[in-house]
């Protein structure tokens, strides 16, 4: 079967790279993509509807997928989200397409996840929040979601949705180079390198500061190293001879 991603656009949020890098733009996929892998049962009214939308269409995929989605078919509950929340062959309805995608999830699938996370990043749909797009995408890219590693990693990448972390991000980044996604593929030798430049320069700080509280503390010694032959006797002297004033003033 085709890839159903054919179907849709992919539109993307593009966000700079530090300018240390290549100069190139990053973009986090934000695309509602359809199901790739078909659950079993009845497919041949799903690839009926998947064929009538690509000729435009629309009564007839949505009758056929609105059918079998109150039948608990996930693609179809998937496909019929997509078009709630473009507004194909149906009025455009962000809620109706949030609770479609929802009931896809409750059946755990994978690709709901990556959308919702795509519809809160931009607000589309969901209330706009980064932190809630990187829970959803955490989710997916746990269960092996390429597109969802990506855009997870480039979230640590940024520090957008997620505190800055290079190691996360080098971590995502490559899992999803390793599921063949593409943009990864091409980006992930720059957060690699990135990433060892930053260990390297921690670990010089580290040692620089290492350096410092030594010489600090060899400095603190010496007066007490130079004449050791009254050191010894004064402390009980001092002792000896402090009072607690307890006169009030």
């Amino acid at each position: 079967m085709k890839d159903m991603r054919t179907l849709i656009n992919h539109k993307r949020i593009f966000l700079s790279a530090p300018t240390r890098l290549r100069p190139w733009l990053v973009g986090i996929i934000l695309s509602f993509l359809f199901p790739i892998n078909i659950a079993l049962g009845d497919t041949t009214g799903y690839n009926n509807a998947v064929e009538a939308s690509k000729s435009g269409d629309y009564d007839t995929a949505i009758t056929i997928w609105q059918s079998l989605a109150r039948e608990n078919h996930t693609p179809s509950q998937i496909a019929l989200a997509i078009a709630y929340l473009e507004g194909n062959g149906v009025e455009k309805d962000l809620t109706e397409a949030m609770n479609w995608f929802l009931k896809a999830v409750e059946a755990g699938d994978v690709q709901s996840m990556f959308n919702l996370g795509a519809a809160h990043w931009k607000g589309d749909g969901a209330r706009q929040s980064y932190a809630e797009a990187v829970d959803w995408w955490e989710k997916a890219a746990a269960a092996n979601h390429p597109d969802a590693q990506f855009n997870l990693g480039l979230t640590y990448y940024f520090g957008k949705g997620a505190e800055k972390d290079l190691e996360k991000a080098l971590k995502w980044i490559s899992q999803a180079a390793v599921n063949d996604q593409g943009s990864a593929k091409e980006f992930v030798d720059q957060v690699r390198l990135e990433n060892e430049n930053t260990l390297l320069v921690n670990k010089e700080n580290s040692v620089t500061q290492h350096n410092n509280i030594s010489q600090s503390a060899t400095d603190i010694a010496e007066p007490e190293s130079k004449d050791a032959s009254t050191t010894a006797a004064q402390p009980k002297e001092v002792l000896a001879n402090t009072t607690i004033n307890t006169d009030e003033t």
